[in-house]
């Protein structure tokens, strides 16, 4: 007769403890007497073992371990090192972790998730200049002075040439008033020149514009309930407040890194360089980074206990879980060492066992799906920047250069115009000028006909 192998299993008890006390309690028990309920990874693998009439001892694990050195830490290393025969807590399948462990078919899919202190509520003090981003208001700001100082410029050189300097003061405030007047939908004053045209055309389209989106942002801001704002929904959003250290990552073991696309390891490596992952065994110190330090825990967790982008996870500790859809899920399953003789008829077992999981794993309370925490996206993500009205800022420069254009046409004809005036001014001056010599001249040759007739008279008398 055969002999029925005896294999030892490497478990982690924090975490099969987790669901029931009760668990902690059957390691001495089983499998030689029955534990109702001893962590739903213990019980589908006794279910596989019972399939394949093996017996087995389980061994006590400080910690799932990483890749860390020669041979990995903690349950990783005790499988590696053949320290124990396999390991009833299920892991992901990562590159590194392969490199040391073979891994049983697939039972899970996990999702990688990013837990915080529950954000703060909204704050409506900076609730007016919501709307647009700060470059988008310099912009606005830069826009309507550049149409004052134009329509001023325009005015001082077409008609308040001679005017006093108070007179073209009091034109630029007058210009001031009807741009901003457009921006705020009053009435303005009309122009007097086609530049000024061109530019309050194109000016009152972009005022439109603006305070369309403007409206339409704010009725949305308070349409929508902000409770709460989550600051980022994934790694790839968790990385810029990394880099100006508002969070931090912590984490239980060294050696281990959040998943992120291969697009930004380079961003996320140089995020570490001043703000390094905070390492602690103590769930005590690593739930006080989290609440006071901004702290970020890094983990996984089955994809159906997480259905909701944000989750109310630990609601007596106020902490909340983000599901970070940034990166691919990844899949979970009981890990061997190397080239193991076990391992096959394992997964022949497995085959039978893989439709009740689910149901041997919904027994647990622990495992049912978090209640979604329904918190608002940060208004961060409601700001119009740049990009989103990059449209009409060259159709106002377009306006602007007609506007410039007309400006310059409009010059040139009142300068054209101007010396035409002005020389026919000066031969109207010529005119009278000769005009006034021709008087003067009959005028002394009557009088020099006049002295003769006089001086002959006299001499005739005489006579």
């Amino acid at each position: 007769m055969k002999e029925t192998p005896l294999l030892r299993i490497g478990i982690v008890p924090s975490l099969a403890g987790t669901d029931q006390e009760e668990a902690i309690n059957c390691f001495d028990k089983l499998p030689n007497s029955p534990c109702s309920q001893p962590g739903f990874e213990v019980e589908i693998i006794d279910a596989i073992f019972k399939l394949l009439h093996w017996n087995y001892t389980l061994v006590i694990a400080d910690e799932y371990g990483s890749v860390s050195g020669a041979s990995g830490t903690g349950l990783i290393g005790m499988v590696h090192r053949g320290e124990v025969d396999t390991g009833a807590s299920a892991m992901r399948f990562l590159p590194d972790r392969m490199s040391l462990v073979d891994f049983a078919y697939p039972i899970w899919y996990f999702k990688q998730s990013l837990t915080i202190a529950k954000p703060q509520a909204y704050s409506y003090r900076h609730f007016v200049f919501t709307p647009f981003d700060p470059f988008v208001w310099l912009l606005l700001a830069v826009t309507v002075l550049l149409c004052v100082l134009l329509d001023w410029a325009v005015n001082c050189l077409l008609l308040l040439r001679h005017r006093t300097a108070k007179r073209r003061v009091f034109a630029s405030v007058i210009s001031l008033q009807n741009y901003v007047g457009m921006l705020l939908m009053q009435n303005v004053n009309l122009p007097r020149f086609a530049s000024c045209t061109v530019i309050v055309s194109f000016y009152a389209f972009f005022s439109f514009v603006l305070t369309n989106y403007y409206e339409s942002v704010m009725t949305g801001l308070l349409a929508v309930p902000l409770n709460r704002r989550v600051p980022f929904y994934g790694i790839d959003k968790l990385i810029p407040l990394l880099e100006t250290k508002e969070k931090l990552l912590v984490y239980f073991t060294e050696g281990t890194e959040p998943m992120y696309p291969e697009s930004l390891k380079a961003r996320f490596k140089a995020s570490l360089v001043g703000n390094p992952i905070q390492v602690s065994p103590s769930l005590s110190t690593v739930d006080d980074i989290i609440t006071h330090q901004g702290g970020v825990y890094f983990g996984s967790e089955f994809e159906d206990k997480i259905p909701f982008r944000v989750s109310d996870s630990i609601p007596d500790k106020g902490f909340i879980t983000v599901r970070d859809d940034t990166v691919a899920s990844t899949m979970g399953s009981f890990i061997f060492p190397k080239n193991s003789t076990y391992l096959k008829r394992f997964n022949n077992a497995l085959i039978h066992v893989l439709p009740g999981v689910h149901r041997i794993k919904g027994r647990y309370p622990g495992q049912r799906p978090y209640p979604s925490a329904e918190y608002s996206a940060w208004v961060g993500g409601l700001t119009l920047t740049l990009d989103h009205l990059w449209e009409i800022f060259p159709i106002w420069l377009t306006g602007l250069s007609l506007a410039v254009l007309c400006w310059l046409l409009e010059l040139y004809g009142w300068r054209r115009k101007n010396q035409q005036k002005m020389a026919s001014e000066k031969n109207n001056t010529v005119g009278m000028l000769f005009n006034h010599l021709n008087w003067f001249q009959v005028k002394n040759g009557r009088s020099a006909f006049l002295n003769r007739d006089i001086n002959y008279f006299n001499s005739t008398s005489t006579a």
